[in-house]
């Protein structure tokens, strides 16, 4: 038996699945990828690996070891606050020896780590794809942007993103505006440059939620502090605003006016932010809350292609790394090319069911934090018990759910009261 697969996208997901295929006989693997090299452009912020999410997936890959020269412990520290530095959650920096089991690591370091794990010739840059279609003998043939056709592959896995190429071929379902938007921004050196920002975050986050609103600090492992500016917006905002948005001094400017609501200490983030290299506008978009596709033979999904998600949960990378994670353990099963399209179909049946659940909960974050009125102070309780399922296991967080609302709920009444 001898499998031929394609992987459309060099990203966190692409990348992992070609590792766990890497080496195994029968299984040729090429990764395509449409941008021209891995320097192309800003990867963005920090991502936190899960204990039962991307790290199983690091570990199988058997890159853990490496993983713990970019990881950063440290990053685990985190403060939400509302717009006065209310703080409602507090996590001090941990360790290794003593961590809450959500390290960070820089998505640029992520996804470094993942290609320099794959040998040379395994991804091709510059392969813009333009569609995937039925070739000959049940295989399936791809055709890039260039007019060049790539022919004979048993299996293609999209995992290409928001607006992948090959959702087409199995849905017509496209990613609805998710009603946020905003600028990505950084603060280069700021233990230098911005001392006191850097000293908020603790070598860790801050997310300062209002009304409609969220800032957004992350540490980075290069000593910079990626900046998010998400908006409650209407769709298409980008082209109604009065400024340039390629201006940094004008979108400074009309961001701290954006946020004027925010304390100085808070707004100091935004006036250390730089306009280059980092700034970019940016709107969110989502599949629907249980989204998925009629299976055809040949092809299937990954990651943001499956089911993107706005990032405000932290599910996004882990569940894309646990999807490839299982997607190669349904093709290490396949014993011809044949029983290939039944291990797949099985992948994309706890595929759908698993998505739906990560799906319904980061919607519900997204509207409990940016659609509802006086947040956080009337949502924290919800985000909470959110992040709470996201961390513990289903039977756990169900066992135990009982004591968690009542602790969650009942501090929280406590703490709005009496602590400013």
């Amino acid at each position: 038996m001898s499998i031929n697969i394609a992987i459309i996208g060099a990203g966190p997901a692409g990348c992992m699945l070609a590792r766990l295929l890497l080496d195994k006989p029968n299984i040729k693997i090429t990764v395509f990828e449409g941008e021209p090299s891995i320097n192309f452009r800003g990867q963005g912020g920090s991502l936190d690996l899960h204990e039962r999410g991307g790290l199983i997936a690091i570990k199988a890959a058997n890159l853990y070891d490496e993983f713990l020269k970019h990881a950063r412990f440290e990053g685990e520290a985190l403060l939400v606050c509302d717009e006065k530095l209310k703080p409602y959650i507090k996590i001090p920096p941990q360790t290794e020896k003593k961590s809450n089991g959500r390290p960070e690591i820089d998505r640029a370091a992520l996804r470094k780590m993942l290609l320099e794990s794959l040998p040379s010739g395994i991804v091709q840059w510059n392969r813009r794809l333009r569609r995937v279609g039925p070739g000959e003998n049940q295989k399936q043939d791809l055709e890039f942007a260039d007019g060049k056709i790539e022919s004979g592959f048993d299996l293609v896995v999209g995992a290409d993103g928001t607006w992948s190429k090959v959702r087409p071929a199995l849905s017509d379902t496209q990613p609805e505006y998710a009603g946020i938007g905003g600028f990505s921004l950084s603060i280069p050196n700021a233990a230098q440059t911005a001392p006191e920002c850097s000293a908020l975050l603790k070598g860790g986050s801050v997310f300062a939620y209002s009304t409609g609103c969220m800032l957004v600090g992350q540490q980075q492992g290069d000593g910079s502090i990626n900046v998010g500016l998400w908006r409650a917006r209407p769709e298409g905002w980008e082209e109604k605003v009065d400024y340039d948005l390629k201006d940094g001094a004008a979108v400074r400017q009309a961001q701290k006016q954006e946020f004027a609501v925010y304390v100085p200490e808070l707004l100091e983030i935004i006036e250390k932010a730089v306009d280059e290299p980092y700034m970019a506008s940016r709107s969110f978009y989502s599949l629907p809350v249980g989204f998925h596709w009629d299976h055809k033979p040949g092809l299937t999904l990954i990651g943001d292609s499956a089911h993107v998600i706005c990032p405000f949960t932290g599910e996004g990378v882990n569940q894309a790394l646990t999807d490839s994670v299982l997607l190669s353990q349904a093709i290490l099963k396949a014993s011809s090319v044949a029983d290939l399209d039944r291990q797949v179909r099985v992948y994309e049946r706890d595929l759908f069911s698993r998505a739906a659940v990560f799906q319904e909960r980061a919607d519900l974050v997204a509207k409990t934090m940016f659609f509802t009125e006086n947040s956080p102070a009337s949502t924290i309780e919800i985000y909470t018990m959110q992040n709470l399922k996201n961390s513990i296991s289903p039977t756990t967080y169900s066992l135990l759910y009982p004591l968690l609302a009542t602790g969650v709920y009942g501090y929280f009444f406590w703490h709005k009261r009496f602590r400013h």
